[in-house]
């Protein structure tokens, strides 16, 4: 490392790279990016340019064949995870990878193996877990102020505006290769997971094409339920398009002796207004306990750049993500096939 900095390489320069990796890498005194890697490589540029520079390339084996890269981050569609991340480790990187890890469970091992046969550290981008919002939702939780939650309640829909075309085309994009509840459900999984300790054990999910546009056999609103060991039960709910509604994030747990959840104003993919968590215990008034973006890439990067420089244990955060996967998997496939899907 350069300066005691990280130096990352960036593959993968859209619009969440956009709004919130690379602003969140520019404003950090622990990581410098310092290339930037687009299959349309106008996009690396203008990346370059927006973030302090930088070099560009078309082709990610680029970067790794220098030796003053630290790490690779993997922001590309999650079909692409598996290929990169494993010639990067091989290669003697570091990689952050977005959430979901893989597009399926056997590429999501495969990392996962590869990360420990190489000894390099490997991160994956649940972000919620360092918004501020959802981490004093999950202290409430753990505090028992609510009692055991008995139901974790999520749903959250992207709204398209009809004036923006651009983030329809990269719905559709997504939705040939993925579905709205496999790539956002493994965000909310995970809370689930997080606030109770417990593991799935069944899952059911419906799934609708409600738009002609999407392509056949593909998906842009989903419903999953999710049974847990400990007894408690899971609900999530996504849809990607112009007609779900724009107020479009609400997730709570609810218990015998209260609810606590976190909830949003409306917003659009790039114009973000904040998040609170609310408490309203049973017969009393409700409690604004926290405001926050809902988004944590200032966290998640920071603490990426901890697990270098202080050689933190990736584990068992990669155990989670495998978690994660193996749940929205099984879910979509429920989806698809129509089958209650039994994990245990």
């Amino acid at each position: 490392m350069k300066d005691g900095r990280v130096r990352v390489a960036m593959v993968g320069c859209g619009c969440v790279a956009g709004y919130g990796h690379a602003p969140a890498i520019a404003a950090s005194d622990k990581l410098e990016c310092v290339a930037y890697v687009d299959i349309d490589i106008s996009r690396a540029e203008e990346f370059a340019s927006r973030f302090g520079g930088g070099d560009v390339y078309a082709d990610y084996r680029r970067v790794l064949e220098r030796n003053d890269i630290d790490a690779v981050a993997i922001l590309t569609m999650p079909t692409e995870h598996e290929r990169i991340a494993k010639d990067a480790l091989k290669a003697g990187k570091h990689v952050f990878t977005e959430k979901p890890i893989a597009d399926c469970t056997a590429s999501s091992e495969a990392m996962v193996a590869a990360a420990r046969e190489c000894g390099k550290k490997m991160f994956v981008g649940f972000l919620l877990r360092y918004a501020d919002c959802y981490v004093k939702m999950g202290e409430i939780i753990h505090s028992g102020l609510i009692g055991k939650p008995t139901v974790y309640r999520m749903i959250g829909f992207e709204h398209y505006a009809l004036d923006q075309p651009f983030y329809w085309e990269r719905a559709k994009d997504f939705m040939r290769n993925t579905s709205p509840g496999f790539d956002c459900g493994s965000h909310y999984v995970d809370l689930m997971r997080w606030y109770s300790g417990a593991e799935a054990v069944r899952v059911q999910g419906i799934g609708a094409r409600v738009n002609p546009e999407v392509p056949e056999g593909c998906f842009d609103w989903e419903a999953f339920q999710i049974e847990f060991d400990d007894g408690s039960r899971g609900l999530y709910e996504t849809g990607w398009g112009y007609t779900f509604p724009e107020n479009r994030l609400h997730k709570e747990a609810i218990g015998p002796k209260g609810i606590v959840g976190v909830r949003i104003a409306e917003l659009t993919e790039v114009e973000e207004s904040g998040a609170e968590t609310v408490f309203p215990p049973v017969g009393g008034k409700e409690q604004v306990i926290a405001k926050s973006d809902w988004k944590g890439f200032d966290g998640e990067w920071e603490q990426f750049a901890r697990m270098i420089t202080e050689d933190l244990d990736p584990f068992p955060a990669l155990e989670d993500a495998l978690a994660s996967i193996r749940i929205v998997e099984a879910a979509h496939r429920s989806v698809v096939e129509g089958n209650v899907v039994y994990l245990k």
